[in-house]
């Protein structure tokens, strides 16, 4: 037997049917990746387990642990600011996001990608960048 991408597809399927009940009662709610690796012979399929009620767990998870960098606070999770007249709410981090890594939510629930310097200037607060020059050896 050799897999495909059908049947890779299909043992996913069944698989999130069988686990989804038993993550439902602990409040659990199961995401897939289904675009996993894989070969004739082996797969990796990817699963996450997200607490129900909480839409961007894993980049409010790296808005805590990053937004020092780019000039916010853990504080600032969740907040809200104006924006060329429309109200956003800061819902995430995107690590790998250079130019936009902060994810914003207009009222209406679309989510966009923001540089930090919109975020930082619609929560009011001066925009304050370090520089750490390079050793000299």
């Amino acid at each position: 037997m050799k897999l495909t991408p059908e049947k890779i597809e299909a043992i996913n399927r069944d698989l999130g049917v069988a686990v989804r009940s038993t993550l439902e009662s602990h409040g659990v709610k199961l995401t897939q990746d289904f675009n996993s690796k894989f070969t004739d012979t082996f797969a990796d399929v990817k699963f996450r387990y997200e607490v129900e009620g909480v839409t961007f767990a894993k980049e409010a998870f790296s808005f805590k642990n990053y937004c020092t960098r780019h000039g916010l606070e853990k504080a600032d999770l969740g907040k809200m600011f104006k924006h060329k007249g429309q109200d956003y709410k800061i819902v995430g981090l995107r690590t790998r996001a250079r130019k936009a890594p902060i994810m914003i939510e207009r009222k209406d629930g679309k989510v966009f990608n923001s540089p930090a310097s919109i975020v930082i200037e619609g929560l009011g607060k001066p925009e304050v960048f370090t520089f750490t020059p390079e050793p000299e050896f």
